[in-house]
Parts: C-alpha cells; sequence; structure tokens
C-alpha cells in the first residue's frame, strides 16, 4: 500500500516525460488529449479531470470537519468514558481552510502553492518526528498477544493490492495538481530528483500514520466499532487511558499542514484546467478572471463537505470513473498504435468499461442502478476495479474493430475513409515520430523566439525544429 503512493508520483514524472517527448508544445493533459485524439476527447478528459479534483477538493474539506467534529476516541475521566473530540463543529475550521488557501493561491497561484507545499512540508516532518518520539517513549502495551486475524494476511487485505493500487494509478492521471508540477519542472533530471524525494517522503508520512494504527489495533486500543481513520488517535491516547492534549494539537496543526497542501494544489490546477477550457474555444481569459474562478470553485466542494458524506464514498466514485479510461487515454503513447487508436475508440473504450462493471453488478444479483450505485459508490472490489480496467482495453480493441470496418465499407461506397487514419500532428511532430519509429536518438527541439509560448494551438508550427 505504501508503493502505491510513492508509485503515483514516478507514474507522473515518467508518463509526463513520455507526453512531453511526443508533444513538447503541450502544457496540460487535457491539451495532450486534444492533439492526439482531437477537441470531443479533450473535452471529455477535463470533465473527468474536474470531477476528480472537485470530488478530491471535497474530500480535504470534509476530512478536516471531520477531524474537529466527530470523535476522535474516548477519555477516561473520574472513571467515565467521555467522547474526546478537537472542536464542536465542522464549519469554521473548513470555512477557515477554504478562506485562507484561497487567498494565497488566488494572489499567487502555483507559484505559491509550491513554496506553501515546501513549507507545510517541513513542518509537517519535524511535527511527524515529535509525534514519533512520544509514541517511542509511551507504547508499553501490557500484552501484545498473537496478532489479530483482522490485521494478518486475509482475503481483503489481498484484494486491496488491487482496489488501491488501480484506483490509485488511475486517479493520478486524472489529476492536475500533480500535472502541473511535471509542465512546471526545470527538465526531465529535475522531474525525476522531485518525484524520487516526493515519493520517499510520501511514503515515510503515509507509513508513520498507517502503523501507527496498526499499532493500535494490535494493542486492543481500537474498539470493533470504530473506525479505522481515528486509529492513530487511539495509539496517542491509548485507548481512553491517557489524554495526552498537547500531543493531539500537535497532530491536529500536522494535519491541517498537510491539508492545505493538498486544498491550495488542487484549487489551483482546478483553476488551470478550467480557463485552459475556456481559451481552446478562444475565450480571452485575463488574470482576475482566472483569480474569481478560483473563489467560485470553491463554494460547491465547501457546501457539500459541511453534509458529512463518507471521504472513502467520495473518492470512489472518481476513482472508479478514472479507472474506465485513464488506459484507453494512455494508449496514445505508444507509437505504433497511431492510426488505429482514434479519438472514437478511446471514447467507446471509456463507454464500454463503463457498462461492463454494470453487467458484472448484475451478474452479481443486483439491477442496473444498484450495480452502478454499489460500484461507483459504496464497495470498494477489487473484482470491479479489474473488470473496469481490464474491459476499457477490450473496449479500446472493439472500438479499433469497429472504426475499420465502417471506414473499409465507406472507402468501398467511393468515399475517402482511409484506416489506418492519417496523423494529424503538425509536419514537425510527424518526424519526430518517424525518428523515434526508426531508433533515432539525436532528435531535439529548439524554440522559436518569435513564438508566444502562452498560445499554444496558433504557434505549434513554429514550437519546434527537428534536427536529425
Amino acid at each position: 500500500m505504501i508503493a502505491d503512493k510513492q508509485n503515483h508520483l514516478f507514474q507522473i514524472a515518467f508518463v509526463g516525460e513520455a507526453i512531453q517527448a511526443r508533444f513538447p508544445h503541450v502544457m496540460s493533459l487535457a491539451h495532450f488529449a486534444k492533439w492526439r485524439f482531437g477537441t470531443l476527447v479533450q473535452v471529455y478528459v477535463t470533465l473527468i479531470i474536474l470531477l476528480n479534483m472537485g470530488i478530491s477538493l471535497t474530500a480535504e474539506y470534509t476530512a478536516i470537519g471531520d477531524l474537529f467534529a466527530k470523535p476522535i476516541g474516548n477519555s477516561t475521566v473520574d472513571g467515565q468514558e467521555i467522547p474526546l473530540t478537537i472542536g464542536v463543529s465542522r464549519v469554521l475550521p473548513v470555512v477557515l481552510a477554504g478562506a485562507v488557501t484561497t487567498i494565497y493561491t488566488a494572489a499567487g497561484g502555483l507559484y505559491v502553492s509550491i513554496i506553501t507545499d515546501q513549507i507545510q512540508a517541513i513542518l509537517s516532518l519535524f511535527l511527524l518526528a515529535v509525534v514519533a518520539i512520544f509514541v517511542a517513549v509511551t507504547y508499553r502495551p501490557e500484552d501484545l498477544g498473537p496478532l489479530p486475524d483482522a490485521l494478518a494476511a486475509n482475503t481483503a487485505g489481498w484484494g486491496s493490492l488491487a482496489t488501491l493500487g488501480i484506483s490509485l494509478s488511475a486517479s493520478t492521471v486524472f489529476t492536475d495538481a500533480l500535472w502541473q508540477r511535471v509542465w512546471a519542472s526545470e527538465d526531465d533530471a529535475a522531474l525525476k530528483k522531485g518525484a524520487a524525494i516526493g515519493g520517499a517522503l510520501t511514503t515515510l508520512v503515509v507509513f508513520a500514520f498507517g502503523f501507527g494504527g496498526f499499532l493500535a489495533a494490535w494493542a486492543g486500543w481500537v474498539p470493533s466499532s470504530n473506525v479505522s481513520s481515528i486509529a492513530f488517535f487511539e495509539l496517542l491516547t491509548q485507548g481512553g487511558a491517557l489524554n495526552p492534549v498537547w500531543i493531539i494539537v500537535i497532530v491536529a496543526i500536522l494535519a491541517v499542514a498537510m491539508n492545505a497542501s493538498a486544498v491550495d494544489s488542487y484549487q489551483a490546477a482546478i483553476t488551470d484546467t478550467i480557463v485552459s477550457l475556456c481559451m481552446t474555444f478562444g475565450w480571452n481569459v485575463n488574470i482576475w478572471y482566472a483569480r474569481a474562478v478560483v473563489v467560485v470553485i470553491n463554494i460547491a466542494p465547501v457546501w457539500a463537505s459541511l453534509q458529512g458524506y463518507s471521504i472513502i464514498s467520495l473518492y470512489l466514485i472518481p476513482n472508479m470513473i478514472a479507472t474506465t479510461s485513464a488506459l484507453p487515454l494512455l494508449m496514445g503513447l505508444i507509437d505504433c498504435l497511431e492510426g488505429y487508436v482514434t479519438g472514437f475508440s478511446v471514447l467507446f473504450g471509456c463507454v464500454f468499461s463503463f457498462f461492463s462493471v454494470a453487467v458484472y453488478g448484475i451478474i452479481d444479483g443486483d439491477d442496473f442502478g444498484d450495480s452502478l450505485y454499489n460500484y461507483f459508490y459504496l464497495i470498494y472490489s477489487w473484482e470491479a476495479f479489474v473488470i473496469c480496467l481490464v474491459a476499457s482495453v477490450v473496449g479500446v480493441a472493439i472500438g479499433v474493430a469497429i472504426e475499420a470496418s465502417t471506414r473499409r465499407l465507406a472507402s468501398l461506397a467511393g468515399f475517402y475513409a482511409p484506416f489506418p487514419v492519417p496523423s494529424s500532428r503538425p509536419a514537425e511532430l510527424a518526424l519526430l515520430r518517424e525518428v523515434r519509429l526508426k531508433g533515432g536518438k539525436a532528435a531535439s527541439f529548439e524554440t522559436d523566439s518569435g513564438s508566444d509560448a502562452t498560445d499554444q494551438d496558433t504557434t505549434v508550427g513554429k514550437i519546434a525544429t527537428v534536427r536529425v
């Protein structure tokens, strides 16, 4: 599970490098989708990106609200157990988190988001070290005993390898908050170095919180009725035997810092995605409109977070939808498939994957509506994720066959409908592809100083000169 968190950073680094090698002028995943598959796929990808990041932003606000509003365990006072809470309401912390991050994101955009991420990371590591020392000193359970069945290797645990592995990897593809780091990186070396450092630190933090909950459950401090998300707090309070207010405050600050880091990244990325889509259709968006977008996009997530929806259920929706679409989109990076995998076959594969999950639910005894509700909102089923992933590739293959047959019939009827479909790449990029297919290694690009880097679509003909 820890490897999943690190791998998705490397995934972004290496896939981003592959995109830039084939389309050096693109500045977003949706922009890549446009140049490889057309405007319709670009709009589809943009909608998934907005859904994925919008729900992720809602989940972050929900998490900070839960931290301050829900009991994080029980504390024993004068022989009585009382719920232990950090606050009394989710409204104030959610609104404050949204307001503060909105202000500095609107003012500074991605640059400020990266700077604050660095500050928050340093603070988080320091506070995590303090918490680790506290746990090392105080963790003295009377008798650990054998490992409980729930913590031992079991079917649910092995299934989570597929569930988390597929869902996190697919969701990462449609998270512009991470892709922005690719486009902003100085070069490939800096990108990979940043991914390695970020992956290592992420692994450390995720492991610390996860292993802390594991230790609490092993010591018997986590009641069976408790939700696993607060198991780490049971470790700090030793199942209610202690009331270490100061360390709980530190953990709360740590959680807020990490939450703010995620929130401002989503805000900047959602704004960029919306503005880029507007510019695709020729709408000029100045800096003040962009800043207004930062404010507006927070209204719905803040409101939804105050309803107290399940965070796990919220994440399942975009995770499943991303799984239907990740592989079909990434197949656009396979040079030998160009001309075969087109916008039609990609969209067909996505739709085919979506309905395959519904069919699986019907076979399992549900009706159509219940199967979608169960597997897209309620149940993290490894079978559903695997079916979704495999069906997306099968659907693309079927789409290719349908398009090939249709074009063949159209050609026989006298229409111009060649297959494989001719490339729509500009001449420079088409030449680069030929060099790559033939094993050439000396292809490089020089930016034309007369081109306007902000207008990617109109200057693509001047963006690069290929030297072979």
